[in-house]
């Protein structure tokens, strides 16, 4: 009976491996700049999008640095889609996660919460990360739903490899 138990664990661990192994995302490290001539924001002012992404990967972890201007906020996520939490400096919540997504992309979805003097603004952001076949050019097409109401917006930001 021992036997065959353990026999039962170790196939599970071999399946999650072979499942894991399936899932595994490229390397997204490097710092990225917006390529605001190629990125396509509609009627939206390129200030939607973040102007600076640097990126630190890792087995298990992905550690995204934002940066606007003098504004930085650094968001740290495990590759395995468990929830990271976070307050900016600015007071706003923000849950994020991150899933492998083939093997140049994942998704990356954001759940915010910003205060302000008259109300609580709500929003989830869904970005798709796609990495071009030399790795050198990040597309990000991202969609912004406002929680509660109003139209959710989309653009596609494309970043180059510094």
């Amino acid at each position: 009976m021992k036997r065959i138990h353990f026999l039962a664990i170790l196939c599970s661990l071999f399946i999650h491996s072979a499942i894991f192994a399936q899932t595994k995302t490229v390397d997204f490290s490097g710092n990225w700049t917006l390529s605001t001539d190629k990125s396509s924001f509609g009627s939206l002012p390129a200030v939607v999008a973040v102007q600076q992404v640097n990126i630190t990967q890792t087995s298990d972890k992905l550690t995204i640095v934002s940066i606007n201007g003098e504004n930085k906020n650094t968001y740290i996520n495990t590759l395995d889609t468990q929830p990271a939490n976070m307050i900016t400096g600015a007071g706003a919540k923000i849950t994020s996660t991150i899933q492998p997504n083939g093997e140049k992309s994942l998704k990356r979805m954001l759940k915010v919460s910003v205060p302000n003097e008259y109300d609580k603004l709500q929003y989830t952001r869904d970005e798709q990360w796609e990495l071009s076949a030399d790795n050198k050019t990040l597309t990000m097409a991202v969609t912004v739903t406002p929680d509660g109401g109003g139209d959710p917006y989309s653009f596609i930001a494309v970043y180059s490899k510094q």
